[in-house]
Parts: C-alpha cells; sequence; structure tokens
C-alpha cells in the first residue's frame, strides 16, 4: 500500500477501535458464539459479461473449461469463478436468461481464450438480439425470399428454394441478428504475418445451430472503407471458440459489402481487410484526488481495437498490431477501451487515439478505479443467525454504499466494494425501553479479494446518559463512516468548528452540543455534486447519528441478482388495467421510506413483459435471496380501484435460470375495512375526494409485500362519514395471520404553499384501537412564499400542530447538476430554526441566486406503537440513520412547503 495512504489507515485505526471492537463479537449475552460462514475455494479468478453498450450483464452464466461448475454475474457484468484456469481455456457465457436493461434479449458465445494472468484477460461481450430483427422461417425448403435486418443495417437473405435446418423437431426457428463493436469481437481475432487486420462490426445470428442449403447471402454497410481493397469474411467456430476464414476476395460498391452464399450456419461473422500495422501504447492511473497520490493502475485490461493486453506493475501498456489505417489507407482512430482487473472496482473507459505511424503513444489514460473485494457478512443475534435480515453497507473511499436483505441462514454478500475502510450501522426498535443496535468498522486490505464479517446486534436502551455524546456522521444510505465532513456546534454564525472527521467518522463532544449539532460535507462524482448539512437541534445522550448523502458511484450493471420467473397472470380481465409490482423482500421501513419520503428502494428487478400491456403474460427478475411478485387488476374509472389482487410472497428463484410461475388472481377486494372516526377532528385542509394510497401486505414475519401504488379512495356517497372505508380482499387461508398495509396520502395548495400528508394504517383495526388524521398542518410565519431571503444566513419561523412528537425541517435546492440541501430535526415545542453561514471549516449549503423548497413536516406516533416511551425526542433523535420513522413510531405527517430564493 501506498506510504500516505498507510498513514492514514493507521490514523483511522486508532479513532475506530470501538467500532473494530464489535467486528470481533464482544456484544454480550453469548453473541460471539454463532454460525459461520461456508469456506470458500482458494482458488479465484474473475470474469467479466457485458453487453454492446458497455453495461454490466447480471444473471449471465459463464463456463471457463471443460467439467467447469456455472457461476454467474452479478450487478457490475463480474462474476467469480473460484478456479485458477491456465492456458488455453474455452468459455462459454450465455445470456439467455440474464439482463442488461429491462426486456432485452442477450445472446450466448463459446470463446478460446489464453488465461496467463488472475483473471479472464478480457470482458466477453454479448449481442443484444432485438424482436425488431426477428424472422421466423419454417423449417425446410422455403416457399419465399426472407430477409433478417440487423441494426447495423446488415441484411440476411435466405433465398426461395433455400432449406432451412436444425438439430430439434421444432416446426420453425426464429432467426435474430445482433451487432458487436469491432472492439469488441470476442477471443483472439486472426493476424497476418505482416500488417494487421482491420475487422468491421460483427454480425450475430441467432441460433448458431440453425442451418441454411444452399447458403444464404450477406450484405452489410462498408465500415471498413474499402476502397480497392480485399475483404474476408470470418465465423467464431461455436464449438471450438477458434476464428476461421469463410471465404475471402469480397470488394465494396455503393459503400456495401456483399457477399451470396457465404452464410451456411448461424453464430458470429464479421469482415476484415488486411492494412498496415501500428503500435500503441500508453499508461494507466488511478483517479485519485490530493491528499491521496495518484497511482498506476496495474492488470487492467486494454482493448485496442480487437488487440488484447494488460497494463504492467507500472500502469503501462503496449498493444501491438493495431491497424493503422482504413483499407483505402486513410487515416483512423484506434479505439481504446479499459477495463479494471479483478484487484480493481470495476470500471471501464473508452478513449481514442489518432493512429500517427508505425508507433502511436495514447499518453496518460485516468481509469476511476481503486483497488476492491467481495465482502461476505453474517448476520447474528444472540448468538443465532438473524436471517431475512436488511443489511445496509458503505466504504469511507470509492463511495459505495449499498444495501439488500440477508438470506434464510442470515447470509449474504456485497460485491465489489472498494478497499480500506467500510462499516455498517443497524438498528430496529424493540419496545419502550431498549432497540436492537449494531455497528461495525473494518479495514479490507489491497489485494484480498474475499473478506467475511459478523455482523452482531444486541440490547441497548434508547437513551444514555452521559457527559459527553459522541457524533457519528455517517452515509445515508449505508450506514458506515464518512471521512472529511465538518463537525459543528451550535447555531452562532461562523462559529462552533469541532472537527473534520477521519476513518471512523466520529467526534466526541459535549453532551448539549452547544444547543445544535450539524455535520456538513461536499462531495463531486461524474458531474453531479451534493452540498449537505445535516443537524439535530437540541441533542441529548450519548449517541448521535448524523447522515449526509454524498454522491455515489453507479454501477455498470442496473440490477439485482436474481433469476426469471414468467407464466401468466391467470384470470385477468383484459378489458381492465393490470400492474405488477416484484421486489426483493424489504421491511416495513424501506416500503414507508419509499413512498412516503421518496427515498426510493434500494434495489432494481428487471420487468420484461408486463402485465400492463399483455393483460395476461409476464417475465421478471426476482432477487436471488427470494422476493416478492403483486399483481393487480384494477377498475380505472371513477379512480384506480383495487379489484383483484394475486401474491405470490417470499419466491426463491433459479439464479440465471427460468422458473414457470403463474400468479393467480385469486383475492377478490370485497371487503369493507373500516377505520373508524379518522376524520373526526382532522384538518379541513385535508381533500378527502383526492386522497390516494399505496398498498401492503404486513407478513407476521414483518415484512412487507409491496402490492400496488396509486389507488384512489373512493369516497362514501353521501354526507361526509367521519371514518375510512377500504375495499379490500378478505385476509383468509393463508393470509390469515397477515394484515393489510395503507399509506395514505394528499396534498392541496393553499396560498401558494402545499399541504400535504401521510398516513399508515394497519388493517384491521385491533378493538379499540384508534386512528386520527393529521389535526393541522404546519404554518409558516416567515420567511414568506415566494420571498427572497440573504444567503447569509435566516431565521425559519414555524408553528408545529399539537401532538408533534418531532418535526424535520428540509431546505432543497437542485439544478441536476448540484444538490444543495440543509436537513434539521427539531422538537415538536420548536417555534424557530435559524440557517445561518457554518464556520469556514464547513461547507455551507446556502449560496446567492438559487431557488429552493423550504417544507415543515411535523410526526406523529401511532397510538399502538411504543406508547410508553418517556421522551420520544430526546430518546429517538440521535438514531437518525439507523431506526428509520416509521421503525420509530411514527404513523402520521405533515408538511408545509413553500418556494423562496437566495440573494
Amino acid at each position: 500500500m501506498n506510504e500516505k495512504r498507510s498513514r492514514r489507515a493507521k490514523l483511522g485505526l486508532l479513532q475506530a477501535a470501538a467500532w473494530a471492537a464489535l467486528l470481533c463479537g464482544c456484544s454480550g449475552e453469548g453473541s460471539d458464539i454463532g454460525p459461520t460462514l461456508p469456506e470458500l475455494p482458494k482458488a479465484s479468478c474473475k470474469a467479466v459479461v457485458l453487453d454492446d453498450l458497455g453495461r454490466g450483464i447480471v444473471g449471465a452464466s459463464v463456463v471457463a473449461g471443460s467439467g467447469a461448475t456455472p457461476v454467474f454475474s452479478g450487478r457490475n457484468g463480474r462474476t467469480e469463478l473460484f478456479a485458477d484456469p491456465r492456458g488455453r481455456v474455452v468459455v462459454e457465457v450465455n445470456g439467455a436468461y440474464a439482463a442488461a436493461a429491462a426486456g432485452d434479449r442477450l445472446g450466448a458465445l463459446r470463446v478460446a481464450t489464453t488465461v496467463v494472468g488472475p483473471d479472464l484477460p478480457s470482458p466477453i461481450w454479448l449481442p443484444e438480439l432485438p424482436d425488431a430483427t426477428a424472422a421466423t422461417l419454417s423449417l425446410g425448403t422455403q416457399v419465399s425470399t426472407t430477409v433478417v435486418t440487423a441494426t447495423s443495417g446488415a441484411l440476411l437473405t435466405v433465398p426461395v428454394g433455400s432449406s432451412v435446418g436444425l438439430p430439434s423437431t421444432a416446426a420453425n426457428v426464429t432467426v435474430r441478428a445482433g451487432v458487436l463493436q469491432a472492439a469488441h469481437l470476442p477471443g483472439d481475432l486472426p493476424a497476418p504475418v505482416t500488417g494487421a487486420i482491420l475487422f468491421g462490426r460483427g454480425l450475430f445470428l441467432d441460433p448458431p445451430a440453425v442451418t441454411f442449403a444452399p447458403a444464404a447471402d450477406l450484405d452489410v454497410p462498408d465500415d471498413l472503407l474499402l476502397g480497392g481493397a480485399f475483404a474476408s469474411l470470418y465465423r467464431l467456430d461455436d464449438t471450438t471458440g477458434e476464428w476461421t476464414e469463410v471465404a475471402t476476395g469480397f470488394t465494396s460498391a455503393g459503400n456495401r459489402i456483399q457477399a451470396p452464399g457465404v452464410v451456411a450456419t448461424g453464430g458470429l461473422y464479421v469482415f476484415g481487410t488486411v492494412v498496415a500495422a501500428t503500435t500503441v501504447s500508453g499508461r494507466v492511473d488511478d483517479a485519485a484526488t490530493p491528499p491521496v497520490p495518484v497511482l498506476p493502475v496495474r492488470d487492467v485490461m486494454v482493448n485496442v481495437d480487437h488487440r488484447r493486453t494488460l497494463t504492467d506493475t507500472a500502469g503501462n501498456f503496449v498493444a501491438t498490431g493495431v491497424p493503422a489505417t482504413f483499407g483505402d489507407g486513410s487515416p483512423r482512430l484506434a479505439v481504446i477501451e479499459l477495463f479494471a482487473g479483478g484487484f480493481w472496482l470495476p470500471a471501464r473507459l473508452e478513449a481514442t487515439v489518432l493512429v500517427t505511424g508505425a508507433t502511436t503513444n495514447a499518453s496518460t489514460l485516468v481509469l476511476d478505479t481503486m483497488f476492491a473485494g467481495n465482502v461476505r457478512v453474517q448476520h447474528i443475534v444472540r448468538g443465532r443467525a438473524d436471517t431475512l435480515r436488511e443489511s445496509r453497507i458503505s466504504t469511507v473511499l470509492g463511495d459505495v454504499a449499498l444495501a439488500t436483505t440477508s438470506d434464510a441462514n442470515g447470509q449474504l454478500y456485497f460485491e465489489d466494494l472498494p478497499s480500506e475502510w467500510f462499516g455498517f450501522q443497524d438498528g430496529l426498535a424493540k419496545d419502550a425501553d431498549e432497540v436492537f443496535y449494531g455497528q461495525a468498522l473494518a479495514f479490507l486490505e489491497d489485494g484480498r479479494r474475499w473478506f467475511d464479517i459478523y455482523e452482531f446486534t444486541f440490547e441497548r436502551p434508547w437513551y444514555v446518559g452521559a457527559r459527553s455524546s459522541r457524533a457519528i456522521v455517517t452515509d445515508a444510505l449505508g450506514g458506515g463512516p464518512l471521512m472529511d465532513a465538518v463537525i459543528v456546534q451550535g447555531s452562532v454564525p461562523g462559529q462552533g468548528f469541532i472537527g473534520k472527521t477521519l476513518e471512523s467518522g466520529t467526534f466526541v463532544v459535549t453532551r448539549d452540543f452547544a444547543g445544535r449539532a450539524t455535520a456538513s460535507r461536499r462531495s463531486q462524482r461524474g458531474g453531479r455534486t451534493i452540498v449537505h448539512a445535516f443537524s439535530i437541534e437540541r441533542p441529548d445522550g450519548e449517541h448521535i447519528e448524523l447522515p449526509l448523502q454524498r454522491v455515489l458511484r453507479a454501477p455498470l450493471g442496473a440490477f439485482d441478482r436474481h433469476g426469471l420467473v414468467a407464466g401468466d397472470v391467470t384470470g385477468a380481465d383484459p378489458s381492465r388495467e393490470h400492474r405488477l409490482r416484484v421486489t426483493r423482500r424489504i421491511s416495513r421501513q424501506e416500503w414507508w421510506a419509499d413512498v412516503a419520503e421518496g427515498v426510493p428502494i434500494p434495489s432494481s428487478l428487471p420487468i420484461d413483459v408486463d402485465p400492463a400491456t399483455t393483460h395476461a403474460a409476464y417475465q421478471a427478475g426476482v432477487a436471488v435471496a427470494g422476493g416478492n411478485l403483486a399483481a393487480a387488476e384494477l377498475a380505472t374509472t371513477p379512480v384506480p380501484t383495487l379489484l383483484k389482487a394475486g401474491i405470490v410472497a417470499d419466491f426463491v428463484p433459479v439464479e440465471g435460470g427460468f422458473v414457470p410461475l403463474d400468479i393467480p388472481l385469486d383475492l377478490v377486494a370485497d371487503t369493507p375495512f373500516v377505520v373508524s372516526g379518522a376524520f373526526t377532528g382532522a384538518s379541513a385542509d385535508i381533500d378527502r375526494t383526492s386522497l390516494t394510497y399505496a398498498l401492503a401486505l404486513l407478513q407476521p414475519s414483518r415484512r412487507v409485500v409491496d402490492v400496488a401504488r396509486g389507488l384512489g379512495y373512493a369516497d362514501v356517497p353521501g354526507p361526509p362519514d367521519p371514518s375510512l372505508t377500504f375495499v379490500l380482499p378478505e385476509l383468509i387461508g393463508s393470509l390469515e395471520e397477515n394484515q393489510w398495509l395503507v399509506l395514505l396520502q394528499g396534498s392541496k395548495v393553499v396560498g401558494g404553499a402545499t399541504l400535504s400528508h401521510s398516513s399508515q394504517i394497519s388493517l384491521p383495526r385491533a378493538p379499540g384501537s384508534t386512528f386520527q388524521l393529521p389535526t393541522g398542518f404546519p404554518t409558516i410565519s416567515s420567511p414568506a412564499e415566494g420571498a427572497a431571503v440573504p444567503a447569509t444566513g435566516f431565521t425559519l419561523q414555524f408553528g408545529l400542530p399539537p401532538g408533534s412528537i418531532y418535526a424535520t425541517i428540509e431546505l432543497r435546492s437542485d439544478t441536476g447538476a448540484e444538490l444543495r440541501l440543509w436537513q434539521a430535526t427539531v422538537p415538536g415545542t420548536a417555534t424557530q430554526f435559524s440557517f445561518v453561514q457554518l464556520p469556514p471549516e464547513a461547507v455551507t449549503p446556502l449560496v446567492a441566486g438559487r431557488t429552493w423548497s423550504l417544507s415543515v413536516t411535523a410526526a406523529f406516533d401511532g397510538p399502538e406503537v411504543l406508547p410508553d416511551i418517556s421522551d420520544p425526542y430526546r430518546d429517538q433523535s440521535g438514531f437518525a440513520q439507523s431506526i428509520g420513522t416509521s421503525e420509530r413510531g411514527v404513523r402520521v405527517v405533515a408538511s408545509r412547503t413553500i418556494t423562496i430564493t437566495t440573494n
């Protein structure tokens, strides 16, 4: 490790001792004894699978060598082979059940490659096979001519009289055409004795086993610029994985290359022509910023056009045999594509360099990567596996934060986590006195590919009195510590600087924090900037969390690891509207945060065939550790109303595979669920004619199934009823121990301000339970709607409705390129909050010349939740990140939002 980085790590070790102790199992009550993670194979070799646009393919099957066990690509298109292949190896990659984008169809390749380094020497790009290129042919002699057109403009013509064959008993075959850029052609392409071969775009004809006798015609755009030169046609043998020449002597006419009678079977084809050669060299450095020094990146997979090489230990590369000109001798740009090797965080960079003769220097290229590995997690509580548990993690460096759900053994792993410091923080309300809480900080060494941690959760009081507070600045999503955040105490303009966080993200400060605790930080990545400050007014107790948003690194892939399921939504009326929701197993808090707070569930799964279009057939991905599918049939007038639903809960798919699964619409919405007196005393600003709600199923495990969103509340006719009535499916049979969760929402513009509210309601109601919609909304007396306020600071004057346990304040301005955000938590008795200029060591969100939304949101608890907690604000405000809004017992929120400007 670099000396400066090592010194920084040692400083962090001293400050992180308390967190690291938890990692070793020091949590009491026997929690240091529990299940262990299974041992992994010692061998390691990584493969990368991408589509032609460079997106990570999730769920592609990879088999490297005869008899090897298939493995499947993850969220960055990368997978671990747990093997040590060497020499010439045939790699089979199948994207039949994989996805780079929802609804895509990917091909399969068998490629021979020589493995000399720690990983496969190059990514494998799979062609997409769009339905728009498809043509269905009857097996046997053709009675008419069929043309298959690729997105590149290439044409495959199967003439009348040609016999189409397939090694199966099917009556017909659907032929699809896919395209690969020349730089993405797989394997080792042919090379002449002198010069180089310039290859064009590849054409993949699926299925490879289809045959044409006599052979079909091929007609492609001349992207070789042949001029008077000749081209040859090559095919990748789908058995050996080697390239062979099919035919030669083709010329260009009208900017197209025509090759009649050359395609006897499917597979991957490409034209090439011999030209002069050049050698392209360069260097690859990482994208570190001071004070961290820039370092060379070794083992980078470098493609220069279709020539493969790796960077050495100094980050240098040399690619020989690169085409120097087009076929007509005109100069060309060489395409350089970099992909970080298996010891590094997945990162891809594409660049071009003008070929300048026999040698070409590409100079220094910067690849935004760093050392990385995979982290396996075992959740343990009281010495036993804590199963199906939401798990979050984030890194100090590298801007990665992840969240998912563990499996039935309480186990999971996070892929491609940047090396050095990472951590987690996890909390869950137990009762009015205690919470389950866990926290850890760990160090992943450079070059370590797998690292195991045991996340222990233990019981602790909500409130612990002390002379001082340990303030923890954490990533808002992952819960791990943030470095370089400034901690400020008090609210005196320009004063109160305490310090800047190191790897542990912590500072110890006097308990009252001079009345206010604030953390502030700026982050930048990929043209996006976030300036975020988070404040807690009147902090108390020894534990304070200050979560901050930062710009996170975007993964190369779009989805979680998943397996495909497909079938029909049975019992559907085609005249009705249909919706499908697919999620991993999620908690009540994740559902609340997504619907009520606009914080998306950190998970994404593809819906390839949507019953909204088909009204029957569907195809979707389900998370590998298990997930939920919910189909809904709706009437759309006068408002979207649930008629029927179908739920498949806790379904565990086959990773990288396919499982047939129908979703019967067997839950008929015919049972009224009444919430008595909900409107009694409710604010007159609630418009009951425009209410909408989201519906979820609360399982006995306390996890939820997300069923439907955007349903309209159909008010009963006649005089206003003080009750709410929802017509939903009856909870009988297998659902007898479940509950419906309704998240009722509404908004209204009053005097230029937007009033909005969200209320979470459990159905059926327990006997004697009460529920009330907001009795009022926060008021804002200053500043006024549309007012201009000084960018140097201003005081917000507001009022909260009776019964507010706390309020959140948010000042937000987002231009797309830059988000400036100040969030604060204040007691339910508060009447003002001063936005001030922070001390010069900190970054202040306030800036002149911006338009801002300013919101005050009051939170009310549900009477059935934590009724005996002594001081809700004091006890709960310290757990701002680890214990979410819904988990704290909040069931109703009401907010007022105005727009202001700064000058």
